[in-house]
């Protein structure tokens, strides 16, 4: 399963694995998680196991994370003057710093 980065992972919301005996009769299945996180994304293995006395059977899930948001600036410091040393750098040079965003 592909999911937004902001999406659960829970069972709820990425189903349950059932499983039968020979009888086929239900019997309790567990999981197991296992995660890798790239870049801020995860990506999740999840190990499904079936389990009778004497037999049991496991299946996997691949579940990853996508971030399709664009970025965003969490801060953005404020406009800033900055004057120089006339004797260091020239007769009455400033420099200016804009803060400028662009799509």
């Amino acid at each position: 399963a592909i999911i937004s980065c902001s999406d659960s992972v829970g069972q709820t919301a990425l189903g349950v694995a059932n499983a039968v005996d020979g009888c086929g009769n239900s019997i309790n299945v567990t999981f197991s998680d296992v995660i890798l996180t790239i870049n801020g994304l995860d990506e999740i293995t999840r190990t499904w196991v079936a389990a009778i006395p004497g037999n049991s059977v496991s299946c996997t899930q691949m579940i990853v994370t996508e971030d399709s948001n664009a970025p965003m600036f969490s801060l953005v410091p404020a406009f800033t003057e900055v004057e120089l040393k006339p004797s260091r750098i020239c007769s009455g040079c400033r420099a200016y710093f804009t803060n400028r965003l662009h799509d």
